[in-house]
């Protein structure tokens, strides 16, 4: 958690990390990116696992699909907390904060790939 704090703290402004670290959204926010990633990987290699989908355009798809549902999670789930606790940042600081969770989704999703990939049977080779 430190890390994604540190990450996080490099596009946000100080007022809205520590709004963050005050109500702690950080580990809801980080058990749903975290299990949605793991979900998403585990559905593309053992759940469809049908060789018309073991082309890299469609890998990618899923990448783009987990990061969007996981901006669209960090965007939602942020701003119901803040604005149910009276916080007042702009639409800029949801989306930034929402940006930074969808590119870390994605490079969890692409570790995760590399990770479990092995043990599928159609789609060892995806992405590469």
């Amino acid at each position: 958690m430190i890390f994604f704090h540190s990450l996080i703290t490099i596009f946000s402004t100080v007022d809205f990390v520590t709004a963050l670290g005050d109500k702690e959204v950080y580990a809801s926010i980080w058990w749903v990116v975290g299990l949605l990633s793991f979900f998403m990987v585990i559905a593309y290699y053992y759940i469809i696992n049908d060789p018309r989908f073991t082309q890299t355009f469609h890998w990618i798809g899923w990448l783009i699909l987990n990061s969007f549902f996981n901006f669209v999670w960090a965007f939602w789930r942020t701003r119901q907390v803040f604005t149910r606790e009276g916080y007042e940042f702009g639409m800029s600081e949801y989306i930034s904060f929402a940006v930074n969770v969808g590119v870390i989704a994605a490079i969890l999703f692409f570790i995760l790939s590399i990770l479990l990939k092995n043990w599928s049977t159609n789609a060892k080779k995806t992405p590469f």
